[in-house]
């Protein structure tokens, strides 16, 4: 899937990424996710009661993006060595964010499948 950009560069990507990709994916967060247990509060016989969250690093949500990025990103401008640093060295934020959510799109659609 090619997408042109309001500044007029091309940036290709794929529409499905291989289970491999997905899993590692998955895994990048499973293996650094953290569990948060506190006490909130007590039973009606007096015993503590706890309440287990999950908990993840925003430095490890950055560099999940990233990842996800490379995965789907196939070519920059029709070049297909080093997409990503030649796409981060041109495009600017909000270039960025637009092939950002249509990944998320993707993503979310092969999770459905």
């Amino acid at each position: 899937m090619e997408i042109t950009l309001p500044s007029g560069n091309k940036v290709e990507l794929k529409e499905n990424i291989t289970a491999r990709d997905h899993l590692e994916l998955k895994h990048f967060i499973t293996r650094r996710l953290k569990l948060r247990t506190e006490q909130d509060g007590y039973t009606k016989s007096g015993k503590p009661q706890f309440n287990t969250a999950p908990e993840i690093n925003g430095e490890d949500i950055a560099e999940l993006e990233i990842l996800t990025v490379k995965k789907y990103l196939v070519s920059f401008n029709g070049d297909k060595q080093n997409p990503y640093e030649k796409m981060m060295d041109t495009i600017n934020g909000q270039e960025y964010e637009m092939i950002k959510e249509k990944i998320d799109e993707l993503h979310s659609l092969q999770e459905k499948k």
